[in-house]
């Protein structure tokens, strides 16, 4: 209620203003009449767009009366109250002026630097930013009545993340260190706020520490960094510390912990809205997935990255049209101030000016599209290619399986013959044909590496199959899986028992204890229901099990 009772005095006070504007005609009292209502406007969140043709006539106002100083205080008003593409643009132009009057008539001309350089930083135009930073911090020494303490963090940590996204690893230290000195000296009422920025400070330049190699070191400091945004519940930070604590886990090869990490910065970057950290986050579970071979959510989470990359370019790619597309929209209104009183001859010229211009800026846009046009194709033939090369590892896959079948099964037929040879021996009652006949029964034809090699190729033929088998029983064990395997490929008892390195009594209660661990029924056959697990046995599982038959038949 008090902000409505606020509102209407507001309104009803611009309105006497103007009233005494009628009988009192004052360039200057106009211009600052405009001001104060325009800075209403912005503190009870009214409707903007009614009041930018008063601003462009303040600005026209301010040149005939050749004020520099109320022009830079325009602009400065001009870049707050404008949409974003513009709030670059007119900061710069304020800061130009700001620079030629004195910076002294300005007392808020630091707040000036630390907006472009934060623009810049948002545009990734790092070293512009940082120099603006800079002539930002070189101020503190100034007007010490007009200086905000929390400004000098912020710019200090603008002027770490500007130097840590350059490489610069020693400069990132030093900002962040000085961040800490900061408030270390300095004595503030909110205490989560402290902790938050000694906990942001700590945690890059832990990050440093890591790109050093001292692991050890920079993961306790980038811990704290977590636990204090935690406390302060602060999103986009969770989500930077997180994806930090899940590349130092990455490098320390435990995967189970960087993937819920990412996870979790994945998470934050969305509540935070930070496309940035959101990218990083899904980089990192794509990559932590291709470590441990799951190469299918390994896809999915990199094309989801790249999704996420191409909206930020795209974006950013935007942002930088719609800057120059305000800087020429702000050269053709100064040049129709400037050439307000001006012969026809040279509204003539400047009309022709302004068709070049917007001839150039078709041209741009035009190259820009096709830009996008031949990026897109570059893409989707990345995405066909890749497609063609899982294809083909799929294929090359299937036919190591059906090779190490084939082989599984001619070293059982030799081991047949062999027996058979030395039970019709007329020795074989020796002692040394007993042993010859016990070793050859209790050979184990796949070594540990051969069965590592085969399960690799078998997963990448039948990417399906372990996962729903351990869909269907979260308990199986490892020696389980592999003889489902084995049954899958049709091997009967005996080659089973020789693969394995176990008597065929062996394999008949492993199969009881599987069909048992698996809930099948009595009447269900086994090895009907584990084809039935592949999705739908494409055409090539199905040739390589009638290969498999043919071999066995032989």
């Amino acid at each position: 209620m008090r902000e409505g009772k606020d509102t209407l005095t507001y309104k009803r006070t611009v309105q006497a203003l103007y009233n005494h504007l009628k009988e009192n005609s004052d360039p200057r009292f106009e211009l600052r009449l405009i001001m104060y209502e325009v800075l209403g406007v912005m503190e009870f969140k009214l409707p903007k767009k009614p009041y930018q043709l008063k601003m462009a006539k303040a600005l026209k106002i301010a040149q005939d009366l050749h004020d520099d100083q109320l022009k830079a205080e325009l602009y400065s008003l001009y870049a707050e109250y404008s949409s974003s593409s513009d709030y670059l643009l007119y900061n710069l132009k304020a800061l130009e002026i700001q620079g030629r009057v004195g910076h002294a008539y300005f007392p808020y001309v630091r707040n000036r630097y630390f907006s472009v350089s934060n623009a810049l930083y948002r545009t990734e135009d790092y070293r512009q930013s940082i120099a603006y930073g800079k002539a930002c911090l070189q101020l503190k020494t100034g007007d010490a009545k007009h200086w905000d303490p929390a400004l000098y963090i912020f710019q200090m940590d603008l002027l770490g993340a500007s130097y840590k996204k350059l490489g610069m690893d020693d400069s990132v230290t030093y900002y962040y260190q000085k961040i800490i000195d900061t408030l270390e000296r300095n004595k503030h009422d909110n205490k989560l706020w402290v902790n938050l920025w000694f906990g942001i400070a700590k945690g890059n330049i832990g990050q440093v520490l890591v790109k050093q190699k001292k692991v050890k070191e920079g993961k306790t400091l980038i811990q704290e960094y977590l636990k204090s945004s935690i406390a302060y519940n602060d999103q986009l930070n969770i989500s930077l510390s997180q994806n930090a604590l899940a590349y130092v886990f990455y490098l320390q090869k435990n995967y189970h912990q960087a993937l819920g990490s990412w996870r979790a910065a994945y998470h934050a970057s969305l509540m935070a809205g930070s496309v940035e950290n959101t990218i990083e986050s899904l980089k990192g579970i794509s990559d932590v997935y291709r470590q441990v071979g799951q190469t299918d959510s390994a896809f999915h989470y990199y094309n989801l990255c790249n999704s996420y990359s191409d909206s930020l370019t795209a974006t950013i790619n935007q942002s930088r049209l719609s800057a120059m597309n305000a800087k020429l929209a702000f050269d053709n209104m100064q040049k129709k101030l400037e050439m307000a009183n001006i012969t026809i001859n040279n509204e003539r010229s400047t009309r022709n000016l302004i068709l070049v211009v917007l001839l150039l800026g078709a041209v741009i846009l035009f190259l820009i599209y096709k830009r996008k046009r031949l990026s897109e194709q570059y893409l989707k033939a990345e995405i066909e290619y890749k497609r063609k090369t899982a294809e083909q590892e799929a294929r090359k896959a299937k036919e190591e399986v059906f090779i190490f079948t084939k082989q599984i099964i001619e070293k059982n037929q030799l081991i047949n013959t062999l027996r058979e040879e030395l039970a019709s021996d007329a020795v074989n009652k020796s002692i040394d044909t007993k042993h010859a006949i016990e070793n050859l029964s209790s050979y184990t034809l796949v070594t540990d590496s051969e069965w590592e090699k085969f399960r690799g190729e078998f997963s990448k033929a039948f990417p399906d199959f372990f996962l729903k088998l351990k869909s269907k029983a979260e308990q199986i064990t490892p020696a389980e899986m592999r003889l489902a395997a084995l049954i899958f490929l049709q091997l009967d008892n005996f080659q089973i028992a020789n693969t394995l390195g176990i008597s065929k009594d062996s394999v008949a209660r492993s199969k009881r204890r599987l069909r048992q661990r698996l809930n099948l029924n009595q009447d269900a056959s086994l090895e009907d229901y584990l084809n039935s697990i592949q999705s739908g046995i494409n055409e090539t599982s199905i040739a390589l099990q009638t290969q498999t038959q043919s071999i066995i038949m032989d």
